[in-house]
């Protein structure tokens, strides 16, 4: 898992976490939470925010009693047809918030190593091939915000 500042400075990746049914986001940010990986919960304060994704929605409970704010973008429910004008504007909000993530991970997959099958027989470094990349993506590439004082 990539966690990602809004400027697109990747803060940290944790993992590798294997994908099948009870590896998704929501387990994954339930297991990174409790077991307080990487000290996670030393360098997230009081009401920070979080921005999220659908996927994060089974553990949206745990991250707010941790005391921090989650937004995650809204589900329509069956009976109405289209969003309110408040709820519309949110979720564009969130999603476009949420574009800076999707950025970091082109980023990552434009390294040749990331962007093809990944062999088996290499499986065991992976968290080190990732951070190695996320490492040189900071410190070389820029920002995708560059003025943030709007």
């Amino acid at each position: 898992m990539i966690i990602v500042a809004t400027d697109g400075y990747i803060v940290s990746c944790i993992g590798p976490y294997m994908a099948d049914f009870y590896n998704n986001d929501a387990s994954i940010t339930r297991h990174i939470l409790l077991n307080n990986e990487e000290k996670i919960l030393d360098w997230l304060c009081q009401n920070d925010c979080m921005i999220v994704d659908r996927g994060f929605r089974d553990a949206l409970d745990l991250i707010k009693s941790f005391g921090y704010q989650v937004f995650m973008p809204s589900f329509l429910p069956r009976v109405q047809r289209q969003y309110t004008s408040l709820e519309g504007n949110n979720n564009r909000l969130i999603t476009v918030l949420r574009w800076v993530i999707e950025a970091v991970n082109g980023r990552i997959k434009q390294w040749k190593i990331f962007n093809q099958i990944f062999p088996n027989s290499s499986l065991k470094n992976i968290h080190a091939y990732v951070s190695i990349v996320c490492a040189l993506i900071n410190r070389f590439r820029s920002p995708f915000v560059q003025d943030i004082s709007n």
